[in-house]
């Protein structure tokens, strides 16, 4: 389908060839107002010369300056009224730094964590006497961070060891040794003057676990740590991540008032009087860990980010790289060559379904935090706070995993241009590789989900607002022969899958306890062949579920376009299971198999006409995105010949040493 939209160029007839508007497409899954709001803000960026860049590697410095003096200047712009003091709707914030990221990973988190995160927080977690620090962050009057890791503690919070002591109506915060030291915390090592601080709250004696606070870090005139506090920078980073100013603080009898501790969900008197709301510490620690969620389901997006640079950059590449052909005259587009397609096309399906997945999950957690700040405290709502945790963390790890290994495998299906800075493919997986790390390691904390479908199959009326044990509601019986619909073959292929390793895991679990094992080694021991594997097939199930019922709902020449997207994902995706489904049992000879292999080979082949205008929905504009390959017009080779035409006849610096070693030299 044309567009007059992009420049013409070697992709334009492959556009043409689309069978759908992809604007169109692009209203439908993003809005249109969301739409125009990120087109004002590349177009407002593009026109700014303080965002002007080159292919060229910064110094930690000059990123640092660059980060500030752009963050100075979109505090001018205001992209979403942040000048008023108050958050934000959740879809436009969300919109606005997804519209960020793709221009610069670190000044999108040093906007994240520097206000959006740390307001939150305190939204969520302190009461009325908090709401000037969140006005405060949201206008830019003072920077925050997130004190949560400590060097030698990151995924067990619960063992923090930093300390916040009630003292005679004060709190005194201590670093008890090196190890206990507060490290990875973006901003705090270069413009931090406040952080949100995660530390055992000791009163009289008494330990009542990880609690949430709030305090000044540096001098506003001065930007000197405050007396008792050491901040320092914890190293230069791969990445976008130097100009963020990522450090480490440690504390020595630092003394604060007691509004330092963020109390929603407890009470500490002058008199030092403590009292939670929580029956339980782990209740308290759970609530204190709560508004994470809101940064994961972040990172949760940007896995998907990292697919859609891959698949834009990739398979537009691909399109105009020729190589080969039937006769010696004509050579092909590279896309054309079915691994080509296997490599790229499951990338761009990824992309889809977790873009369908993540705006509706965002607004699911928009509506449970909004209601959390209300006061609300119904068992509806806890529940649901429950499910949004599992599929937080499940599907952080699934999605950011998915993106890691989309941008490697996008490197390489570029071949030796993929590897060219102006690719911005590299620039790509070292800023987006760390988010398999941050907020949760990923093989930690996806195995939450395996345990939550544990207790659920446990529970005969299990309760889940948001219908997370779909999959476990109808036994589904090994196959006996295909339906001849490989989109329901495959999701009843994915359920079987899941209740089978539910069963398995609970079994193995068993039989390590009753032969004498710990609890703790029988859930290590699960973790290979159980706990990670059953952790992974919920989340992809779960987004494939989401993802396909908004499809099904679409305008009829979209729907087309997106069910083939889904049957890619969930075949693609199912693929990687087969060995297990035939160990267990679930099916037997290689019809299910073949048929996984024949129909994504058929989806991948009648996706082709759609893969560029597929781009253009998900794509950045070509400013933000800055790839030599991956721009619309495929203009690549006037790229890269341009570019190469910057060194033309220059020689070292160290030319003349050069010459006279050779002159020297007796080989």
């Amino acid at each position: 389908m044309a567009s007059s939209h992009f420049s013409k160029g070697p992709l334009t007839k492959f556009r043409n060839a689309a069978s759908c508007d992809w604007r169109k497409m692009k209203i439908f899954l993003e809005g249109k107002e969301n739409v125009d709001f990120g087109d004002r803000i590349a177009k407002c960026l593009e026109n700014d010369p303080v965002f002007a860049r080159e292919w060229k590697t910064t110094t930690v410095e000059e990123a640092r300056v660059l980060v500030h003096k752009r963050w100075s200047k979109l505090i001018e712009y205001d992209f979403v009224g942040l000048s008023k003091g108050v958050l934000p709707d959740v879809a436009k914030l969300d919109y606005f730094l997804r519209t960020l990221e793709p221009y610069d990973a670190g000044l999108t988190t040093y906007c994240m964590m520097g206000s959006i995160v740390p307001s939150t927080i305190i939204s969520l977690q302190g009461s009325k006497k908090h709401q000037p620090l969140v006005e405060a962050l949201l206008q830019s009057k003072i920077i925050g961070s997130l004190c949560l890791t400590e060097l030698s503690h990151g995924s067990n919070t619960k063992a923090f060891q930093t300390t916040a002591i009630f003292d005679n109506g004060e709190l005194v915060f201590n670093t008890p040794h090196p190890e206990a030291m507060k490290c990875w915390s973006a901003n705090l090592g270069s413009t931090a003057t406040h952080s949100i601080i995660f530390a055992q709250l000791i009163v009289n004696g008494s330990s009542h676990g990880v609690h949430t606070f709030v305090v000044q870090v540096r001098d506003l005139k001065t930007l000197e740590p405050l007396p008792g506090i050491t901040i320092g920078s914890v190293g230069e980073i791969v990445g976008a991540w130097n100009g963020v100013g990522t450090g480490w603080m440690m504390f020595r009898n630092y003394k604060t008032g007691l509004e330092a501790l963020l109390d929603r969900n407890c009470s500490l008197t002058k008199d030092g009087v403590y009292k939670s709301k929580f029956k339980n510490p782990a209740q308290q620690h759970g609530a204190a860990l709560s508004a994470l969620a809101f940064s994961r389901i972040g990172v949760l997006g940007k896995g998907g980010q990292a697919c859609e640079f891959a698949a834009t950059i990739a398979i537009r590449y691909s399109f105009v790289r020729r190589q080969f052909g039937p006769t010696d005259d004509e050579e092909i587009p590279v896309i054309e060559y079915p691994l080509q397609k296997h490599r790229l096309f499951p990338i761009l399906a990824n992309a889809f379904v977790i873009a369908l997945f993540h705006r509706k999950f965002s607004k699911i957690f928009a509506e449970h935090a909004m209601r959390t700040a209300s006061g609300e405290r119904s068992q509806e709502l806890a529940e649901l706070g429950k499910d949004i945790h599992v599929l937080s963390v499940s599907c952080k790890a699934v999605t950011t995993w998915m993106g890691v290994k989309a941008l490697s495998e996008a490197r390489l299906a570029c071949g030796g241009h993929g590897y060219l800075k102006s690719s911005r493919l590299n620039d790509y997986r070292n800023d987006l590789d760390p988010m398999c790390t941050y907020e949760g390691d990923n093989h930690l904390i996806i195995q939450q989900a395996a345990f939550y479908l544990l207790g659920q199959a446990k529970q005969k009326s299990a309760s889940s607002p948001l219908n997370l044990t779909s999959a476990l509601k109808k036994p589904v019986e090994p196959l006996k022969t295909l339906s001849g619909d490989i989109i329901q073959d495959a999701s009843n292929a994915h359920k079987w899958l899941i209740q089978h390793l539910i069963k398995e895991t609970g079994l193995f679990l068993k039989n390590e306890m009753n032969l004498g094992k710990s609890a703790f080694e029988a859930r290590n021991n699960a973790q290979v062949a159980y706990i990670q594997p059953l952790s992974v097939a919920f989340a992809e199930f779960t987004m494939f579920e989401w993802a396909y019922d908004i499809s099904l709902k679409a305008p009829e020449d979209l729907k087309r376009v997106l069910v083939k997207l889904c049957k890619i994902y969930i075949l693609a995706n199912l693929e990687k299971h087969i060995p297990v489904l035939y160990m267990g049992n679930y099916c037997t000879g290689p019809d299910l198999g073949k048929a996984i292999q024949e129909e994504l080979s058929k989806a991948e082949s009648d996706l082709t006409p759609e893969a560029i205008s597929l781009c253009d929905v998900i794509a950045p504009s070509d400013f933000l995105l800055h790839s030599s390959l991956g721009s619309s017009d495929g203009r690549v080779y006037e790229r890269l010949f341009n570019e190469c035409q910057k060194t033309a006849n220059s020689r070292p610096t160290w030319w003349a040493d050069l010459v006279t070693v050779l002159n020297k030299s007796k080989l």
